[in-house]
């Protein structure tokens, strides 16, 4: 099954666990973090630990990006580089640095998110949060590869 961009972008945030600016950091639940642990194993079809650039072909957002993700460029993802990747874009896309993505922030840098920007905002209140992003990503537990 393929993952829609929107949805992976909600896992790379939920893995940071961390909002941009000032904003405390929020770990995932430990719901959240073993449905994040199942969907790395399940992309790492021979189990290394690793992403490499062939388990990322099944995982299209992942693929696109591969180059920019792999900081060291040793042709691997660490999870570490997923989430420090996710963190720098949450802080990017934040211009006010809040803490929080508001529609003209989505919109301005992350248009998938925007146009998902109803869908993802749950409680209506105009800007999504470190919450609503893995409320979201909870919802998409091991749906990566089928």
């Amino acid at each position: 099954m393929r993952i829609a961009a929107t949805s992976a972008l909600a896992l790379a945030l939920a893995a940071a666990g961390t909002a941009a600016g000032a904003q405390p950091s929020i770990a995932p639940t430990a719901q959240q973090q073993q449905a994040l642990q199942a969907r790395w194993q399940a992309a790492d079809a021979d189990h290394d630990g690793f992403i490499d650039r062939a388990e990322a072909q099944a995982l299209p957002p992942i693929a696109k990006r591969f180059d920019e993700l792999d900081a060291n460029g040793d042709g691997k993802l660490t999870s570490e580089e997923t989430r420090k990747s996710a963190q720098d874009r949450l802080r990017a896309a934040d211009a006010n640095q809040d803490g929080f993505i508001d529609r003209a922030e989505a919109e301005a840098s992350l248009p998938r998110v925007a146009r998902a920007f109803d869908r993802l905002d749950a409680n209506a209140d105009g800007k999504l949060s470190v919450e609503e992003v893995q409320q979201l990503a909870s919802r998409f537990g091991g749906r990566l590869r089928r």
